[in-house]
């Protein structure tokens, strides 16, 4: 049975394949096929970030007589080896990649003609460098086979016996795993500030500072060029307001000196301490902008294609710099100032079920919206999924619609939702989407009474219909009728009594339909 994790491999493998096309082409690859060069091109993308179309280009060798190396990509003094297939390995596989190595990379080989000429290439220039390599070897495969005895005992232990070598086993689970966990962010920021503006603790993990609103903007500007990330962490996307900007943007070119005056401060966090490099310069590992986004991201906007402009140097602002893991990270986002109310959805935005939804359900041809924005026709807001999900999968849409916020906040019910997730299928979950929009896009195009009433039993409508695979017409008739039955004999009850309250109409329809 696929699994979610499955479902978003093969996705991101699919996206790849016009390019694998180009470049299985282009390298005249004989013995293998485009859909093997997208999988290492998806590899490649999760272990090695910003690798150059070169770099993946050179450092492919799959294809007839590649003697069991699919890959090997040269990074320092690492060679990088790669064994990649859709099938589970066997003994016979893992016993010829091993003498592989041993034959072709640890010693030089009798014949480079043995070999695909690329694979050829890349063992000359291994053995004509006087380097003493290290060897980092993935054994990678699209499946949930793990890793056995005789693969620790035999392959691995001959790698591991060469200093400073490791072996890696990945397998569909750990490679999607990979892709969540990976933070690609800029490694280190330098910035200048006046001992007079700075305050900072002995143990050098928290400082305030007053930095120039230039510095800032070049650590952003780096972050742009280098592809790293700058806010991810931060719990919202960047929202931009009209208002909030013309504020800062006037503030910043009419009184620059007064900048830090009239603004907020910002919270920054790094995963080291501060460290002190010399006399007024500052060193942040890893930083991170958990709030003031909204700042920092205006000014960038206005100022991306000037950023020498004097009023950037002269403004300062008030910058708060944390030794933070992600614990910290979430209780300073949810107790700091912000414009905005922080919502508890918004706590959960990161959270790696929610990334495996994005990517899943971009499979689908859904947009996924974790952080803020509107729904559309084929866009589905997080908080509103979360609700679907609890509606139809736990059999509860008077819940979901009257106590949302205990779907986020209550870390058990939380729990229990994101395990429900995890074991569902991506069929089931497409489904769930399917059915969800279709409700939605039914109560815009209907007239004012029927919108009411869809929207307001939007939940049960929509658990009936996936519970029952019953269609919309059949499942809104039954909800006509048990409404026009209770507010017969409850004269005033409201609709979002009557599907907020109790279990009444669940049991109902479902005895029902």
């Amino acid at each position: 049975m696929t699994n979610i994790k499955d479902h978003i491999l093969t996705f991101e493998i699919k996206e790849n394949e016009d390019k694998a096309k180009v470049i299985y082409n282009k390298l005249n690859i004989i013995g293998s096929n485009p859909d093997a060069i997208a999988f290492i091109m998806v590899i490649f993308k999760y272990l090695f970030k910003g690798i150059t179309s070169n770099e993946l280009e050179s450092s492919i060798t799959d294809g007839r007589d590649d003697m069991n190396i699919d890959a090997i990509l040269i990074k320092k003094d690492v060679i990088n080896i790669f064994d990649v297939s859709k099938e589970d390995p066997t003994e016979t596989n893992l016993i010829a990649l091993e003498k592989s190595i041993s034959d072709n990379i640890l010693n030089i080989p009798k014949d480079y003609n043995a070999f695909n000429s690329r694979l050829s290439n890349k063992l000359k220039t291994i053995h004509k460098s006087n380097k003493k390599f290290k060897i980092r070897l993935y054994v990678v495969r699209k499946s949930s086979w793990k890793e056995t005895d005789f693969m620790k005992k035999s392959i691995k232990k001959t790698v591991q016996n060469i200093e400073g070598s490791e072996f890696n086993y990945l397998n569909t689970d750990s490679l999607v795993n990979l892709m969540v966990e990976r933070e690609d962010y800029l490694p280190k920021w330098e910035f200048i500030c006046k001992s007079s503006w700075t305050l900072m603790n002995e143990d050098k993990d928290e400082g305030i500072f007053l930095i120039s609103i230039s510095d800032l903007l070049d650590l952003q500007h780096q972050c742009k060029m280098s592809e790293k990330d700058l806010f991810s962490k931060n719990i919202r996307i960047f929202l931009n307001k009209k208002s909030l900007i013309g504020d800062i943007i006037k503030t910043l070119k009419n009184e620059p000196e007064k900048f830090h005056i009239y603004h907020n401060g910002i919270v920054m966090t790094t995963s080291g301490n501060l460290n002190i490099l010399c006399s007024g310069k500052f060193e942040v590992i890893q930083p991170q902008i958990i709030n003031g986004a909204q700042t920092i991201n205006c000014m960038y906007e206005e100022f991306k294609d000037d950023l020498k402009n004097k009023s950037l140097k002269t403004a300062k602002i008030l910058c708060k710099i944390i030794k933070a893991n992600s614990d910290l990270t979430n209780k300073i986002c949810q107790t700091s100032n912000s414009q905005i109310p922080i919502k508890a959805w918004d706590l959960r935005s990161n959270d790696d079920i929610h990334i495996y939804m994005e990517k899943l359900l971009a499979g689908f041809g859904y947009k996924y919206i974790r952080k803020g924005g509107s729904s559309s026709n084929s866009s589905i807001l997080m908080p509103k999924f979360i609700q679907w999900v609890y509606s139809s999968f736990f059999y509860k849409p008077a819940d979901a619609k009257n106590d949302k916020k205990s779907l986020f906040n209550n870390e058990e019910l939380c729990n229990k939702i994101y395990t429900k997730l995890k074991e569902s299928t991506p069929h089931e979950i497409n489904r769930l989407c399917e059915i969800g929009l279709d409700v939605e896009n039914k109560a815009k195009k209907a007239n004012k009474n029927d919108r009411t009433l869809i929207r307001d039993a939007d939940f049960h409508i929509i658990s009936m219909m996936y519970i029952k695979k019953i269609k919309f017409e059949k499942v809104l008739s039954k909800i006509e009728d048990f409404v026009k039955a209770k507010k017969k004999g409850e004269p005033g009850i409201t609709n979002n009594k009557i599907f907020t309250k109790s279990t009444e109409v669940f049991n109902y329809l479902n005895g029902n339909l």
